[in-house]
C-alpha cells in the first residue's frame, strides 16, 4: 500500500474532492504542503473554498483529467470501475488508495490518533471531543462528518500529535484506520445493503478493535448486547461506559433543563466526582459524553476543561439543530437521525422539551435500510403526534419496488399516530382510544374469562391471563408481554389500539357482542379468527382507500383492492373490484368481486394480467 509521509508532499489527486469528507482530507494535505486537485460532477461551496486553498477542481470526470504529474489518486466507493477518470489511472498505473485508506496513512503522522465508531452518535461523540480538546487547547487536527461551528466547517488542521475523525463501519472502511484510542459507542444493525446481519457487523467492530496497539486504548459501551463479543481476547486497555453502574464511567442524578439540555452527577469506578452540564439534547448524548470524559481522562486532559468543552458543545449541524420558531409559535428543530434507534433518540430528546404537539417530517434513507427495519421505524415514528413522510431518498441505491414510504405509513398506523404522505397526502386518523373505555373494554374481557392487551412502548400489556394467542402478538412485534395486576392503574393512557384474544369458535359471537357495546366511537373487527381488533372510528382499510381515491381523484370503480384476513374485509367489499387472494379467510372471500390464486402462487399477477393489462 502506498505511504503517504508529511515530510514528502506529492501530488495527489481526488475523484469526488466536492464530498464532505473526502475534501476534508484534501484540505488537510493542502495544510501539509501537498499539490492537491481533483474533480466533481458539480460545483459547491467546498469546492470553491478548496480552490482558494490553493487546490485545481475539475468539474466533470473526464480521463484528459489524470495528469503526468499526479503521483496518488484517492477515490470513493461511489467512483465504479468504469468511471473514465479511473480507467485513465488504471491504464497510466498510478497508484491509487480509497478515502479510508488515506485517513489511515494520515493517523500515522500523528500520536494521538482517535477514532470515533459506533451505529449512532459518531459525529456528535467526535464533535463532543472536539470541542474539549479545543478547550485545553492542544491544537488537534479534526476530521468530522458534519458542519461544525467551533471550527467553521468540517475540518481543522492543527500542529499537535492529537488528531479525531469519525470512524464509519460502511464497507468495513474504517478497518484502514491506525488509531491509538478507539471508541465504540454502539452495535446496531444498519448498512444492510452490504452486511448480511447483525452477527457481521458486530464481527466487524470486534476487528475495528483488533487494531488497537497494546498500549492504546478501547473506550467501549459496556451495557451494549455485544460487548463481550467484541473484547473478547483484546491486548489493548479497556474503559467501559454506561447506564450501569458497573461500567468504569457512569452517570446518576440526570435531569433536564426546559430545553432537553441534561445535567448529571458523573461517575467514576464507583465514586461520585462531578457535575457535568451538557448542551447537547437528550439523553442519548449522556452516554456519548461519559465516552468523551473517559478518553479525555486516559490522556491526561483537566477535568475543567472536558466540562468546559461539554458545555460549550451544541454538536454540529443537523444534530437537534435548532432551526428557529415560525410567527405562530412552531419550533423548528434538524437532525439527521436516519435509522430507528437514532429517530428514537430525538423524539425522546423532543419530549424533553416544553411542547403542545410533536411533528415529525421524515425521509426514509435507502431502500435496503427502509426495507430491513420497517417494523422498527413504526414504532419508533409512531411515538410522536403527527408525521410527514417523504419517499424513499435512494442514495447509493435503485428502487427495486419492494419497499416504499407507503409501508412505513402502515407501519406508523398499526402503532399508532397520525400519518400525512408528503408524496399523496394521504391522512391516516390519529388512532387514540379514549381511555374512559379502558373499563368498559376490560370489564368485558373478564366477564368473558378472554384475554385482552393493549400497547405502551415496546411492552404488550394485559390484565388478564396469558395465553398463546398473546404470547404470538407479542412475538410478532417483537416486544415484552408484561402482565400487571391492576390493569387499570397502569393503563392511564388514551390506548393506540386494544387486541382482545380468544378461540374461533367463540370470538365471531364476542365480535357481534363488542360492537353493539362500544359503537359508535369504536371499530371492532377480527384481523384472525382468533383476534378481536379495537381501534378508533374512521382508520379502516375501506376509509382510508376512500379518502385516497377523493385526493387522487379517482373514482371508486376504478380501484382494485386484494385482501386475505378479516380487516381486509371492508376494503375488498368498498372497492370496484374487490379481489380475495386464494388464501382469504372466507369471509372476505364471501364479499369479493373475484377470487385469484393464493400469495404465494402469484394471485397478484393473475390480477394484474386479467383486469390491468
Amino acid at each position: 500500500m502506498y505511504k503517504v509521509d508529511f515530510e514528502k508532499p506529492i501530488h495527489v489527486y481526488f475523484m469526488g474532492i466536492g464530498g464532505i469528507s473526502m475534501s476534508g482530507l484534501a484540505e488537510i494535505l493542502l495544510q501539509e504542503g501537498f499539490t492537491v486537485s481533483g474533480s466533481d460532477m458539480k460545483e459547491s461551496e467546498i469546492t470553491e473554498i478548496l480552490k482558494n486553498l490553493g487546490a485545481r477542481i475539475f468539474i466533470g470526470q473526464k480521463a484528459e483529467n489524470i495528469s503526468d504529474d499526479i503521483d496518488l489518486v484517492v477515490y470513493t466507493a461511489a467512483i465504479h470501475a468504469d468511471n473514465p477518470e479511473f480507467v485513465e489511472v488504471k491504464r497510466r498505473n498510478i497508484p491509487m488508495l480509497t478515502r479510508a485508506q488515506l485517513l489511515g496513512q494520515i493517523m500515522l503522522n500523528y500520536k494521538y490518533g482517535v477514532a470515533v465508531s459506533g451505529t449512532h452518535g459518531k459525529t456528535t461523540t467526535t464533535s463532543m471531543l472536539s470541542y474539549v480538546l479545543l478547550e485545553a487547547q492542544t491544537d488537534p487536527t479534526i476530521s468530522i462528518g458534519g458542519m461544525l461551528d467551533a471550527i467553521g466547517g468540517n475540518i481543522r488542521v492543527g500542529h499537535s500529535d492529537y488528531f479525531v475523525t469519525e470512524a464509519c463501519e460502511y464497507t468495513n472502511s474504517y478497518h484502514a484506520f491506525h488509531p491509538y484510542i478507539s471508541i465504540i459507542l454502539n452495535v446496531d444493525a444498519d448498512h444492510l445493503d452490504f452486511f448480511s446481519g447483525i452477527e457481521e457487523i458486530a464481527d466487524s467492530f470486534k476487528t475495528f478493535a483488533e487494531i488497537l496497539p497494546d498500549d492504546g486504548l478501547l473506550v467501549v459501551n459496556g451495557d451494549m448486547k455485544y460487548y463481550e463479543h467484541v473484547t473478547k481476547d483484546l491486548h489493548c486497555n479497556i474503559i467501559t461506559f454506561g447506564m450501569n453502574a458497573g461500567n468504569d464511567y457512569s452517570a446518576t442524578d440526570i435531569t433536564f433543563d426546559e430545553e432537553g439540555h441534561p445535567t448529571y452527577t458523573l461517575v467514576v469506578k464507583g465514586e461520585k466526582q462531578d457535575q457535568i452540564k451538557l448542551h447537547a439534547t437528550g439523553i442519548h448524548n449522556v452516554m456519548n459524553s461519559l465516552s468523551v470524559i473517559a478518553v479525555a481522562d486516559f490522556l491526561g486532559i483537566d477535568r475543567k476543561y472536558t466540562i468546559a468543552g461539554l458545555a460549550r458543545c451544541s454538536s454540529a449541524h443537523r444534530r437537534f439543530e435548532h432551526k428557529g420558531i415560525t410567527e405562530n409559535g412552531v419550533k423548528i428543530v434538524d437532525d439527521y437521525a436516519h435509522h430507528p434507534t437514532e429517530i428514537a433518540a430525538t423524539l425522546a430528546a423532543a419530549k424533553n422539551t416544553p411542547h403542545n404537539e410533536l411533528w415529525c417530517i421524515f425521509q426514509p434513507h435507502t431502500y435496503s435500510r427502509t426495507k430491513a427495519l420497517l417494523d422498527e421505524f413504526g414504532q419508533a415514528l409512531a411515538t410522536c403526534d403527527h408525521v410527514l413522510l417523504a419517499d424513499i431518498y435512494a442514495a447509493r441505491e435503485q428502487d427495486t419496488g419492494l419497499v416504499s414510504s407507503k409501508d412505513v405509513c402502515d407501519k406508523i398506523n398499526a402503532n399508532g399516530g397520525k400519518v400525512i404522505s408528503c408524496a399523496t397526502q394521504e391522512v391516516i386518523y390519529t388512532k387514540a382510544i379514549p381511555n374512559r373505555y379502558a373499563k368498559i373494554l376490560y370489564e368485558f374481557a373478564k366477564e368473558r374469562h378472554i384475554g385482552m392487551v393493549t400497547y405502551k412502548d415496546n411492552q404488550v400489556i394485559t390484565g388478564t391471563d396469558t395465553d398463546g394467542y398473546m404470547e404470538f402478538e407479542a412475538r410478532l412485534n417483537h416486544m415484552e408481554l408484561c402482565q400487571v395486576d391492576d390493569f387499570l392503574k397502569v393503563v392511564d393512557f388514551d390506548m393506540i389500539k386494544c387486541l382482545m384474544t380468544a378461540e374461533p369458535e367463540v370470538a365471531e359471537q364476542y365480535e357481534k357482542e363488542l360492537a353493539a357495546l362500544v359503537s359508535p366511537d369504536l371499530n371492532v373487527f377480527r384481523s384472525e379468527p382468533y383476534f378481536i381488533e379495537i381501534t378508533v372510528k374512521g382508520v379502516d382499510k375501506a376509509e382510508s382507500i376512500a379518502r385516497l381515491l377523493e385526493h387522487i381523484d379517482m373514482k371508486r370503480e376504478q380501484c382494485i383492492c386484494c385482501g386475505d384476513g378479516f380487516n381486509d374485509k371492508t376494503m375488498v367489499e368498498y372497492a370496484g373490484v374487490g379481489v380475495a387472494m386464494g388464501n382469504a379467510q372466507q369471509v372476505v372471500k364471501d364479499v369479493a368481486d373475484y377470487v385469484t390464486a393464493s400469495c404465494d402462487e402469484d394471485g397478484l399477477v393473475e390480477v394484474i394480467k386479467k383486469f390491468v393489462l
